[in-house]
């Protein structure tokens, strides 16, 4: 129901909490493990295995990024993939001790974790993107939904390592998105940078139909000196699915 409705109002973008199972649920006062056999594997459900919304995981803070393996996963947050086999997540941001908004006082703030402290970061990051392009654009109006997901994909910062099976070596995973952290972590200040290059024709964010049996060709010119990987994004809003379960 909620690709259903996301696909009938394509500016729309609902940002999800993964949720705090991973660590167990509890019952008689201690932690059970959730699919204890999955490794902490398939735990979304609900809204979170939709194909549209954005699901956010919760992660460690970081001080200073400056390679994948500093993007440390919560001991709680919900992992994918769903039961067809999509990434789910999509992206992660910091969930843990987040200094927030209490209903104390109304001066009153408290320190919780979770991925509802994650998925409004996300939220926020959305939001200011829009108004940045609203200012570089104003007669656009907003970004639709996929483009703001292509932008969120296309500059998230790599994330995360892992154990090699039968060996206590760290391995840094390997670029692309995966069912813990999705493309990664979600890279504010990037996504500003892609928008202002592109209003100086120095990056594309295009929004285009493509209809069936019909083909979209673009030609980039990419600078001999320029180091940097070319990296493009494409997104869309799909239709909804029958439901899957197991």
């Amino acid at each position: 129901r909620v690709d259903a409705l996301l696909f009938q109002t394509p500016k729309y973008l609902p940002v999800y909490a993964a949720g705090n199972d991973r660590r167990g649920v509890i019952v008689n006062n201690s932690y059970v493990l959730v699919n204890p056999t999955k490794g902490g594997a398939d735990l979304l459900y609900g809204e979170a295995v939709a194909k549209n919304p954005v699901v956010v995981a919760a992660i460690e803070g970081i001080a200073d990024y400056a390679s994948a393996s500093d993007v440390v996963m919560s001991e709680f947050s919900n992992w994918g993939p769903t039961d067809d086999f999509r990434i789910k997540q999509d992206i992660s941001a910091k969930g843990v001790a987040v200094k927030s908004l209490s209903n104390s006082s109304t001066s009153g703030i408290l320190v919780e974790s979770g991925t509802s402290m994650a998925a409004p970061a996300v939220s926020g990051v959305f939001t200011l993107w829009q108004q940045y392009y609203n200012q570089l654009w104003p007669t656009r109006n907003f970004m639709r939904a996929a483009t703001l997901k292509a932008l969120m994909a296309a500059t998230a910062d790599e994330a995360g390592s892992y154990k090699n099976r039968g060996s206590n070596n760290v391995i840094i995973s390997p670029e692309g998105p995966d069912h813990r952290f999705g493309w990664g972590l979600i890279n504010a200040k990037k996504g500003a940078e892609v928008l202002g290059a592109a209003k100086q024709n120095k990056a594309v964010v295009s929004e285009l139909v493509l209809n069936n049996g019909e083909e979209y060709t673009y030609q980039i010119t990419i600078p001999e000196l320029n180091d940097a990987p070319l990296i493009a994004a494409i997104s869309w809003t799909d239709k909804e699915h029958s439901i899957m379960s197991g």
